[in-house]
């Protein structure tokens, strides 16, 4: 997932004009926020993705609710896994400081006006940054703020990541007693103190449920055709419909009972999770050897989809942000790279998914689905548009995971630089159908 140090300064030396005070320390600022973000990703993410590999390699990790507390190949696991993410933690400081350090005076800082970090239209668009991390208080004009807000929006990122490629990752860190979310990416809210709030359609207090039909959901909404949840008063059999486990009439494309919409509501419903396809249970190894298959594989893809992406923008704002003010031909020769990204995304993600499937051959459909004593992509493989008939395979749930962690890599870039949607926006393309997962971060504003 992570851009080589090597690259950054090639990044810092096309992003802004050379020859002027401003365009060096603008370079240098932006050379700083890339390299900082960079080790960020490299370690806090290499470091978790490790931790979950490591664990899923233990006997207890899918077949049971072990803790490092009472299983010793957990124990073991977790001891390594606080070092690593003690030096995640160091980046992250370094990170928080890159915001002061560009708008602090020479010679201990870069010198950077403050308008020129936070302007939209003619800077580096971190007056927008706040939008990526609505539950932290982001003082305007404080790049201090600024910069810690990115790191907590990067964190929530890598976050996404990691679970949409192993979607047990948050329960297996858990049980080795780390915490998964320090990027604190739940939005306060008041839904769940059980009375009726404004914007609420229903609050049962602790009784809301996004697992069980008929009842209120967690974020205090009316169950409905389309919300994930099976609702049999609706005579429905999965949701959502369109997907690969439901067809267009919300009936379930394979026999997996209740899971087909993420409910467990009877014991006894848990063998035919295993045996759907009559093909035999993997064991432990088997299970572990594709969740490593699919943590390896979608860490490439996300670094090989975020890197052209960052290159493309980074030349975009030596145009934009440059002395010849954004002409047709700069913009067309930055353009160029862009476009190959959108040619070559596709193939990438098959190649990916092609080079994965071989060490999940043992690994039933319905495994990969179980969230209780399989890998757990029910969730996922509920929301990814699966317009063919008949029931998916092995390679349909695992390309969902892949497509889910591409959408990640697009995301990350705008987190990385605020202005990105803006500058993609100021050549032909749309940037809403060219890299949909890019995040505006003005849309709600």
């Amino acid at each position: 997932m992570r851009l080589p140090y090597a690259l950054l300064g090639l990044l810092a030396l096309v992003a802004f004009p050379a020859g002027s005070a401003g365009g060096d320390a603008l370079a240098r600022c932006e050379r700083s926020i890339l390299g900082g973000s960079d080790a960020y990703f490299a370690r806090r993410g290499a470091a978790l993705a490790r931790c979950v590999a490591k664990a899923a390699r233990c006997p207890a990790a899918f077949a049971s609710q072990a803790t490092a507390a009472d299983d010793p190949c957990l124990a073991a696991v977790a001891g390594r896994c606080q070092a690593r993410l003690a030096a995640a933690r160091r980046a992250g400081a370094r990170l928080e400081g890159v915001g002061a350090r560009c708008t602090e005076p020479r010679p201990h800082g870069f010198g950077v006006p403050a308008v020129s970090f936070f302007d939209v239209d003619e800077g580096l668009a971190f007056d927008d940054i706040g939008a990526f991390c609505p539950q932290m208080a982001v003082r305007p004009e404080d790049a201090g703020d600024a910069s810690r807000c990115q790191r907590a929006a990067l964190a929530c990122n890598d976050d996404a990541a990691l679970v949409a490629a192993a979607p047990r990752a948050a329960d297996l860190l858990a049980r080795l007693g780390l915490a998964l979310d320090d990027g604190g990416c739940v939005r306060a809210s008041l839904c769940g103190n059980g009375q009726l709030d404004d914007g609420e359609e229903c609050d049962d207090g602790s009784a809301n449920s996004d697992t069980l039909p008929d009842h209120c959901r967690t974020d205090c909404s009316d169950p409905w055709c389309g919300d994930g949840v099976v609702d049999p008063g609706n005579g429905e059999e999965c949701e959502p419909p369109g997907t690969l486990l439901c067809d267009a009439d919300c009936q379930n494309r394979l026999p997996l009972g209740p899971l087909g919409g993420l409910v467990r509501v009877h014991a006894a419903a848990a063998p035919a999770v295993a045996q759907a396809d009559e093909t035999a249970a993997a064991p432990p190894e088997a299970l572990a050897a594709c969740q490593q298959a699919i943590l390896r594989g979608t860490s490439r893809l996300f670094d090989r989809t975020r890197r052209p992406l960052v290159r493309c923008v980074a030349r975009l704002a030596h145009c934009l942000l440059g002395p010849d003010g954004g002409s047709d031909a700069c913009l067309a020769r930055a353009t160029a790279p862009c476009q190959a990204v959108i040619a070559e995304r596709d193939a990438l993600r098959a190649a990916a998914v092609g080079r994965t499937l071989p060490r999940c051959a043992a690994v039933s459909p319905a495994q990969l689905l179980d969230p209780a004593g399989g890998l757990g992509f029910a969730r996922a493989a509920a929301w990814c548009p699966f317009p063919a008939a008949g029931p998916p395979g092995a390679a349909d749930v695992v390309d969902c995971a892949y497509r889910t962690v591409a959408c990640a890599a697009e995301a990350a870039v705008a987190r990385v630089m605020p202005g990105a949607y803006g500058m993609l926006g100021g050549t032909d393309l749309d940037p809403d159908t060219a890299f949909p997962c890019l995040t505006d971060p003005e849309a709600d504003q």
